[in-house]
């Protein structure tokens, strides 16, 4: 069960976990990669009939029922996540591959799990369909010299063929495809009617707006707008 989950200040996707087992918090980190961190010093545990939380070993004010207790602590690390970002409270670095113990508001934190490991996320999913198109099928061997033929006839130059512009309906629908997995995968729910009418119209402009723009470049392009659309659109609007 996620007490808590949303974006950090930096862009991450995060989830927060409790543990009744061991009394301590994970958050979960996805960007296209995967982390999960283990709050060491950071623990809940009984206090009389009730509940206390511990910081290296000192308790603290916050007491309380199990369930409002560990809701007050998920509820404080989401709001430093979202306000400081995940390089700053967590991770304690922007590169990719963070050091295994870092400092966190709560203690010690422990990356248990990732170490920044590929994920096979909608934007990897779509760069790979895509580079196995344009490698295709492998050419044939080639076939052993034959004689001359006689001189044929001569015919008219092929004209020159021109790149690929705009997203294409190829493109459209790879981004639509991406839409329905992102919305399945992050929000847990199916695209509904309304949801896709918006979509449509967002994609609506991304063609005109990449229309002359090279294929490669206008389906990259849009596939990073797409997503961040769908952040700001759908995932923060209670209406969804």
């Amino acid at each position: 069960m996620a007490w808590a989950k949303g974006y950090t200040r930096d862009g991450w996707y995060y989830t927060i976990d409790f543990s009744k087992k061991d009394g301590k918090f994970r958050v979960h980190f996805a960007d296209w990669r995967k982390e999960v961190w283990l709050l060491e010093e950071l623990v809940v545990q009984p206090h009389n009939s009730l509940y206390r939380v511990y910081i290296r070993g000192a308790p603290t004010d916050i007491v309380g029922d199990l369930k409002s207790v560990v809701q007050t602590v998920a509820n404080q690390i989401a709001y430093e996540l979202e306000t400081r970002g995940a390089a700053n409270v967590i991770r304690g670095t922007k590169k990719e591959i963070p050091k295994p113990i870092s400092v966190t508001p709560w203690g010690a934190a422990r990356l248990v799990l990732g170490r920044a490991v590929p994920s096979a996320g909608a934007v990897a999913e779509v760069l790979r369909e895509r580079r196995e198109e344009e490698i295709g099928a492998p050419a044939p061997p080639t076939p052993p010299p034959t004689p001359a033929p006689a001189p044929a006839p001569p015919t008219p130059p092929i004209p020159e063929k021109k790149y690929a512009v705009g997203l294409g309906s190829e493109g459209l629908r790879r981004l639509r495809r991406l839409f329905e997995f992102t919305v399945r995968t992050t929000m847990g729910i199916e695209p509904t009617r309304k949801m896709k009418i918006l979509v449509e119209e967002f994609l609506y402009g991304l063609d005109g707006k990449y229309k002359f723009a090279p294929r490669d470049e206008a389906i990259e392009n849009a596939t990073l707008e797409l997503l961040r659309w769908i952040r700001d659109e759908f995932y923060f609007n209670p209406e969804f």
